[in-house]
């Protein structure tokens, strides 16, 4: 297929590649805030994602030196995305679009700034990625911090806590100082997270609007993100 190298009008933009998008998918593509798109296995997620990139690319959302990251659970996933929009978008459009997974984009954070990190959790450089049990994980906890203060219980209370509970309770928590992160190097986010997994409040909560109140310890708190993030042009999109 023919595809053009110059921005065009968003109002002139056509999906690519494709004869035509339903109503509701095109919408999804061309929106300017969050969107959360749910549907089965073959219900054409993925091309929904590749449109959205290709509009975002061709219109001058994500002008360079911008880039749009796309982030998938599985790597035949993010291959496969990135495929399609390298079909649908010029070389020089293409090139600003990185899908990955999870995973990838987490080691890519390590190796990248991993010196920063204090000198306790600093990874050598000849670190292995490794998948411990539960008995590695408190052997670790251990060594590094001892005895848990009183105020926090025994490490028995600690592992009774759920992921679920400290995802709510503690990470959810740290959003608002990940807000303050510069992500001007970025246009936009896509995150798959139909992929073979749940979608997690992490997710949930990143689907929400600016100022989206969310519960931290049992209490509302509002997430003041920046209206000048952008995580997404302007906000980010899953499916």
């Amino acid at each position: 297929m023919a595809v053009l190298s110059r921005r065009g009008r968003p109002v002139d933009w056509r999906p690519v590649g494709v004869n035509a998008l339903e109503t509701n998918a095109l919408k999804v593509v061309r929106s300017a805030d969050n969107r959360s798109v749910i549907a089965g296995p073959g219900a054409g997620k993925t091309e929904l994602l590749a449109q959205r990139a290709a509009y975002l690319l061709q219109t001058g959302f994500a002008p360079a030196p911008r880039r749009i990251l796309a982030i998938s659970f599985k790597r035949d996933a993010a291959t496969n995305l990135a495929a399609r929009v390298r079909q649908r978008c010029h070389r020089n459009h293409a090139e600003r679009f990185d899908s990955m997974t999870f995973d990838a984009f987490a080691k890519g954070l390590i190796d990248r700034f991993g010196q920063a990190l204090p000198e306790r959790w600093r990874p050598r450089p000849d670190y292995e990625i490794m998948f411990p049990g539960g008995r590695d994980c408190r052997e670790f906890l251990s060594r590094q911090v001892g005895a848990p203060p009183a105020s926090i219980g025994t490490h028995a209370d600690i592992e009774a806590i759920s992921a679920k509970a400290f995802e709510r309770r503690h990470l959810v928590g740290s959003l608002q100082a990940l807000a303050d992160i510069d992500r001007q190097a970025l246009a936009g986010v896509v995150i798959d997270n139909r992929q073979g997994a749940k979608p997690t409040a992490i997710e949930q909560c990143v689907s929400h609007k600016v100022h989206a109140p969310y519960l931290v310890d049992g209490r509302c708190v509002p997430l003041r993100l920046p209206q000048t993030s952008r995580l997404v042009s302007p906000r980010p999109m899953m499916a």
